[in-house]
């Protein structure tokens, strides 16, 4: 009886272990999405505003 208590204790932990790893995962392939999008935009946008450009110089 306790073996089966632990063992679906055991189970349930992993579930929960391998849900947060998933979930970590797909955050860390949206962070670096948004990353590489913003450094796009950025070079797009360089030197359309010189205001901007300049205070970029500095």
């Amino acid at each position: 009886m306790a073996g089966d208590i632990t063992s679906k204790q055991l189970d349930e932990w992993k579930q929960k272990y391998y849900a947060s790893i998933t979930s970590l995962e797909q955050q860390q392939s949206y962070d670096e999405l948004l990353q590489r999008s913003l450094e796009r935009l950025a070079l797009a946008a360089q030197g359309l505003d010189p205001a901007l450009s300049f205070a970029n110089k500095i």
